[in-house]
């Protein structure tokens, strides 16, 4: 039966072998924008304060 984890150690020993975590190996170009990083901090943030509000809601 395979093994979810060696697998997964298989792939990361092969990713740092071929060089995928050095400086510059990664294209910055399609960094996102400013306007686009805040808007899913605010989605993500606010999605998860809604749900902590929806919970304490129902518990009190």
């Amino acid at each position: 039966m395979p093994n979810p984890s060696h697998a997964l150690q298989r792939e990361l020993a092969q990713a740092v072998a071929a060089g995928v975590f050095e400086p510059g190996a990664y294209d910055m170009t399609q960094r996102w924008s400013s306007r686009r990083t805040a808007a899913f901090v605010v989605v993500t943030c606010g999605a998860f304060w809604a749900g902590v509000g929806w919970i304490a809601s129902r518990l009190l």
